[in-house]
């Protein structure tokens, strides 16, 4: 994961536990520009110790200064000639005002891991070019219920003293809106945060990674273009992943294509309150298998979400088993169980294949039948095949054959 920390000074006000207030606070505070980690600082202060016996050690905090408030909790404190205190933030919120000209439009950059397929392809300039570098290919452009969203990339020449590294490439989806006044401006940013987090879900779904945004910078425009304001927001909460660099496969980068990739967003955010509440925690349960490394709670979260993406698609009337939520949902499908090819059952005269016999096993502890590893490991891979299938499925049906990257647990 690549690392730049920065550090920016603090002077203002410290507020413990809404209700110990210290004034002429100072300091300082430190972040990194690829991610949310290591967003942590300290505070100089007086009079810390006559208030110490209400104050606990992880007690939350907020700071307000110059534009700037953050929020997060105490981590520890020392005492000399001055008092200090370190601390993690949990959530940063920086505004500054350039102009008091009428805002006609906002530009909203969203901070994520870079993701390589969402990147530009460059082009090397020969000896008599007059450039060095220049993009060779289209921003990667979503269109959602007339909602244009462009991944935007900056690039920049490091150090040349970096042995690793000769370009800085930074990722910066965005969104841009017509507006009239700021009166709303902080609902208008909620509004738009919630539907980039759902960007950020399908986006995860088809890469089978968690990848989050963690925050955003906001610029104000005038009519001619100028910057009015910019509200800068950072969130530890949600922890940001590392970049997302690997080779993902003919196959894969074949399907995701913008429009595939609209398709499914639009579908997502077009599901009814309840179904998308349920389809969201069957999206957590599919992207967090992977990061499991222990075979058996994989196997087991695997065949779970199977079963959970089938009951959303058969919509039973009356309880069914397993199994018979899992057919009649790749019937419904069109998926060819027989082309599929689950084991039989070894012991069970009332379960039909082998890996609900196994999920048994792994869910009551019994101990009493042998499993061959690399068998239930084949079964597995069937399992994670049509999982993704039935997801994607619910979504768009047409394109329930979107590939895995590298074409992982294809049969």
């Amino acid at each position: 994961m690549r690392k730049f920390i920065k550090t920016e000074k603090l002077n203002g006000k410290l507020v413990i536990n809404n209700e110990h207030t210290f004034e002429n606070v100072y300091g300082e505070y430190q972040y990194d520009v690829y991610s949310n980690r290591d967003m942590r600082g300290s505070l100089n202060l007086n009079n810390l110790f006559s208030h110490l016996k209400s104050i606990d050690e992880l007690d939350e905090f907020q700071f307000y200064g110059n534009g700037l408030k953050i929020e997060g909790e105490i981590l520890s404190w020392t005492f000399g000639g001055n008092d200090v205190i370190d601390f993690n933030i949990y959530e940063l919120i920086e505004r500054v005002k350039y102009s008091s000209e009428q805002p006609k439009e906002i530009c909203i950059k969203y901070y994520i891991p870079y993701i390589k397929v969402l990147a530009r392809s460059l082009r090397s300039g020969f000896p008599d070019d007059n450039y060095i570098l220049k993009f060779n290919s289209e921003e990667f452009k979503l269109d959602l219920q007339n909602i244009p969203i462009n991944f935007f990339e900056i690039i920049n020449f490091v150090n040349h003293n970096d042995p690793d590294k000769l370009l800085n490439r930074l990722l910066y989806p965005q969104i841009k809106i017509g507006i009239s006044n700021l009166e709303n401006i902080y609902e208008l940013l909620n509004k738009y945060e919630c539907l980039f987090e759902d960007v950020m879900r399908i986006i995860s779904l088809l890469f089978f990674k968690r990848l989050n945004s963690f925050g955003y910078i906001a610029e104000i425009l005038s009519d001619n273009g100028k910057i009015v304001q910019s509200i800068k927001y950072k969130n530890t909460r949600k922890q940001s992943c590392d970049d997302y660099l690997k080779d993902t496969g003919y196959n894969f980068k074949k399907d995701f294509t913008p429009e595939n990739v609209s398709k499914l967003i639009s579908a997502f955010l077009n599901l009814e309150t309840t179904k998308k509440e349920k389809f969201i925690r069957i999206i957590n349960a599919y992207i967090t298998i992977d990061d499991l490394k222990i075979f058996e709670p994989q196997f087991k979260d695997a065949f779970f979400a199977l079963e959970a993406i089938s009951k959303l698609i058969v919509e039973p009337k009356n309880n069914l088993s397993s199994e018979n939520y899992i057919v009649k949902a790749c019937n419904i499908a069109e998926i060819d169980l027989i082309k599929v090819s689950f084991e039989p059952s070894k012991n069970s005269k009332k379960l039909k294949w082998l890996i609900s016999e196994y999920r048994n096993e792994l869910t009551h502890f019994n101990f009493e039948t042998h499993y061959d590893n690399d068998q239930m490991y084949m079964e597995y891979s069937k399992i994670m095949n049509i999982l993704r299938r039935l997801i994607i499925y619910y979504l768009v049906p047409d394109l329930n054959n979107f590939s895995y990257p590298r074409d992982k647990y294809r049969i």
